[in-house]
């Protein structure tokens, strides 16, 4: 798998992850593009995969939701070797 393939995958779980966590809430794209002061279109974007969050979009809905940001990535990723190795020997 290719850096740039793997970065699109990770980017697809986060929202995978946002999703759920809006759904669990019964958050709607709508009421949380409001409260982030931003565009559905923006939200939406970031919803499907299409852009990454970037860090500051996710802890402020990380703060909107009432989760911590971490709730925000999908848990694999801290156990995965492939993110946890040392990145000086790469």
């Amino acid at each position: 798998m290719t850096q740039q393939q793997e970065v699109k995958r990770l980017r697809e779980l986060v929202a995978a992850e946002v999703r759920a966590t809006m759904a669990r809430q019964q958050v709607t794209q709508v009421m949380l593009s409001h409260d982030m002061d931003r565009s559905q279109a923006f939200l939406s974007r970031r919803l499907t995969g299409e852009v990454a969050f970037d860090l500051d979009d996710l802890e402020l809905i990380a703060g909107l939701l009432g989760v911590p940001v971490a709730d925000l990535f999908p848990p694999a990723l801290f156990r995965s070797s492939s993110f946890s190795h040392d990145r000086r020997t790469a």
